[in-house]
């Protein structure tokens, strides 16, 4: 994600940790974040950056099973 105008990232955090792993975050000087999130099952999860009361950013997963043959 690009840098904030408005001051740094809040740490990411995810409503689905049993779901949604983060499995690496970094942010380069500039402010620049970068998040791998694995999907360890189908369901769904919200990765939130920011405090309940003050969410900066959401992102919704969706995470479906499929065949694969």
């Amino acid at each position: 994600m690009p840098p904030r105008r408005n001051g740094p990232w809040p740490e990411p955090h995810t409503s689905g940790p049993m779901l949604a792993v983060i499995t690496a975050k970094s942010m380069d000087p500039d402010g620049t974040w970068h998040v791998t999130i694995r999907a360890a099952r189908p369901g769904s999860a919200t990765v939130t950056w920011g405090t309940e009361g003050a969410t900066v950013l959401a992102l919704q997963l969706d995470v479906a099973a499929y065949l694969i043959s």
